[in-house]
C-alpha cells in the first residue's frame, strides 16, 4: 500500500434506507452500503465497480457529501465530512466536484451554458461578474468546446458536449477531489473515449483525486490507478488497476473479469457464470454474502463473515479461502 497520507479516509461506512415492516412488525432496512472502508490517496484515481445495486453509487454519493451515512466515518484531508462547522462546510463544498451519470437532468435546461459555469462562482462569491464570464470561457476552452457555446441551452448539445458541460462545471471551483458517478455509461462507445481522455487530462491539468464509479471493467481499467470491487454493499477486493486484471483474487471479482471478451480470438479465457440472484439487501446471506452464488463456497463460508485484509502487492481481499 501507498505510504503516504490518504486524502480521503473511508472508515466502517454504512446506509440503510427504512423498507417497510416485515414479521411481528419489526422494522427493515436496505443495506445499500454495509461497513465499507478504503482510502484514496492524493493524485490518485479509485475505480469503484461492481453489479447494478451494489451500493457503489451510494457509496459516491456519500464522499460527494450529498448523502449522510447511516454509521461510519469519511475522513477528508484530516476532518470528517460530516462533523464540521458552516465554515468549513463551504470551504469543503468548494474542494469536492460531481460529475453525474446523466448531464442533461443535472444541467437547468433554463439556463445557458455560461450562466451554468459561472453558478458555483456567483454561489460561494467568487471574483466579479467580469471574471466569472472569462473564467466560463476559459474552462469551456479547457474541455474542448468553443466560447461560442456560452450561449446555448443544455437541449441543443449532444451528450458527449453535455458531458464536458458537466465536467466543466464540477472544476470551476478548482476542486481538489471529484466523484464521478458513472460519467460515460450513457454514451457512445467512440464518446466514452473521449471523455474519459478528457477527464485524464483534467485529472493530470488540476491535480485531481478522483474516485470513478462504473459498472464498466474496461473502462475502469483504462482511467483507474486502483481499483475497489463491490458486492451487495461491500468491497470485496482492492488492488492496483494491473494487477486486478492480472491476477483476480476473490472469486466475484475472477467471474466479473471472465465476461470481458479476450482481446484476440486466439485467447482463451475461462467463463465463470453466476448461478442464481443478487440476494436480497433487506435479507443480505450470514456469513459471506457471496456465498450463495460462489462455486467454492464451503459451510464455513456461511457461517464465517470475512473481513479485508492484506494480501501482498498492495492488495486487499475479503474471502476466508484465499
Amino acid at each position: 500500500m501507498p505510504t503516504r497520507d490518504a486524502l480521503i479516509e473511508v472508515r466502517g461506512l454504512t446506509k440503510r434506507y427504512p423498507s417497510g415492516s416485515g414479521k411481528w412488525g419489526a422494522s427493515q432496512y436496505v443495506h445499500a452500503v454495509n461497513d465499507v472502508s478504503f482510502r484514496i490517496y492524493p493524485g490518485e484515481t479509485l475505480g469503484l465497480v461492481g453489479e447494478s445495486g451494489c451500493g457503489k453509487s451510494t457509496t459516491g454519493d456519500m464522499l460527494a457529501n450529498l448523502i449522510a451515512p447511516s454509521a461510519g466515518e469519511i475522513v477528508y484531508d484530516g476532518r470528517s465530512i460530516h462533523n464540521h462547522a458552516s465554515k468549513s462546510a463551504k470551504q469543503l463544498r468548494k474542494e469536492i466536484g460531481v460529475v453525474f451519470q446523466d448531464p442533461y437532468s443535472s444541467l437547468n435546461p433554463r439556463h445557458r451554458i455560461g450562466s451554468i459555469l459561472q453558478e458555483p462562482l456567483r454561489i460561494h462569491r467568487e471574483g466579479s461578474a467580469e471574471e466569472r464570464l472569462r473564467a466560463a470561457r476559459d474552462m469551456l476552452e479547457l474541455v474542448g468546446l468553443d466560447e461560442s457555446y456560452a450561449a446555448r441551452y443544455p437541449n441543443e448539445l449532444s451528450g458527449g458536449q453535455r458531458q464536458r458541460i458537466g465536467i466543466a462545471r464540477a472544476l470551476m471551483l478548482k476542486p481538489r477531489f471529484i466523484v464521478a458517478d458513472e460519467p460515460v455509461s450513457a454514451l457512445d462507445v467512440s464518446v466514452q473515449a473521449q471523455i474519459v481522455n478528457l477527464l485524464q487530462d483534467m485529472q493530470k491539468r488540476f491535480s485531481l483525486t478522483t474516485l470513478f464509479v462504473s459498472h464498466d471493467m474496461n473502462v475502469v481499467q483504462l482511467i483507474s490507478d486502483r481499483i475497489a470491487v463491490m458486492y451487495l454493499g461491500r468491497v470485496v477486493e482492492i488492488a492496483p488497476a494491473a494487477e486486478l486484471f492480472r491476477q483476480p483474487q476473490h472469486p466475484y471479482t475472477q467471474a466479473l473479469l471472465s465476461a470481458i471478451p479476450a482481446d484476440m480470438p486466439s485467447q482463451k479465457r475461462e467463463r465463470i457464470v453466476l448461478e442464481g440472484e443478487v440476494p436480497s439487501p433487506i435479507h443480505p446471506p450470514s456469513g459471506c454474502t457471496f456465498h450463495t452464488r460462489c462455486r467454492h463456497a464451503t459451510s464455513a463460508c456461511k457461517e464465517q463473515a470475512p473481513v479485508l485484509r492484506e494480501a501482498g502487492e498492495g492488495r486487499l481481499v475479503s474471502c476466508i479461502l484465499t
